[in-house]
């Protein structure tokens, strides 16, 4: 699945959508017009920083593992990724992310610069553009 980023921020109504559990006060490291593989998607309906949205798994500007308000993206291809797996959390909200992503601490660790964990998405990273990217490159031969 590709994306592309349409706003840095979400917009005043989006926020409002969000409702009063979106902290305004983030970056989200992203840049106008570029295209971003999502490595994930979750359906949040309790969340203290981004309040009730969809979010967006993607490598930030800087490489980074970054949690980003669907808001701020168009579909530029919907393809899932065949790497997600989902779950269902307590709070109802629910994700589709690799399976990888759901160990206990990983974004934590990733954070802390676990090698075993930054290799890890490193090795996710890769999977999840070469599948976007190539599908991209070969729908465009069609």
């Amino acid at each position: 699945m590709l994306v592309t980023c349409v706003k840095t921020f979400p917009s005043a109504a989006d926020q409002e959508r969000m409702g009063d559990d979106f902290y305004p006060h983030q970056a989200f490291h992203v840049t106008e017009m570029s295209v971003y593989a999502v490595i994930g998607v979750s359906f949040d309906v309790t969340s203290r920083l981004y309040g009730k949205t969809v979010l967006f798994e993607i490598a930030d500007d800087y490489r980074r593992l970054a949690t980003v308000p669907a808001v701020m993206f168009e579909i530029a291809d919907g393809t899932p990724s065949k790497l997600w797996s989902g779950r269902l959390w307590e709070d109802g909200s629910f994700a589709l992310w690799p399976s990888s992503l759901f160990s206990t601490y990983y974004h934590e660790d990733l954070s802390d610069g676990v090698k075993a964990v930054v290799d890890d998405f490193a090795k996710v990273l890769a999977a999840i553009e070469k599948e976007a990217f190539d599908l991209l490159v070969t729908e465009g031969d069609e």
